[in-house]
């Protein structure tokens, strides 16, 4: 069984993971919201169906991006808070 030094190294380094995964996501929302303005700014005004699938996909990933980054601060958050019980 783990000392409890070793469940804390874990639990900072988990942390630190979900910091950069935290990172990485809100790079990809940024990404998918500057694919939403072009399409938006581009082919909004097409009737093409292949045009307003994009559309509808591009704001679909922004929204689960973002819903993404709300999960990972909570389970950061409750790592932390686990960590300062122990």
């Amino acid at each position: 069984m783990a000392g409890i030094e070793d469940v804390r190294a874990n639990l900072s380094a988990a942390t630190t993971q979900a910091s950069e995964a935290l990172y990485a996501l809100k790079q990809a929302a940024l990404t998918i919201n500057e694919v939403q303005r072009v399409l938006d700014d581009t082919v909004a005004s097409s009737a093409r169906e292949s045009a307003q699938h994009a559309i509808s996909a591009f704001h679909q990933a922004f929204s689960q991006a973002e819903q993404a980054q709300e999960l990972v601060i909570s389970g950061r958050d409750s790592i932390d808070t686990y960590a300062a019980q122990l």
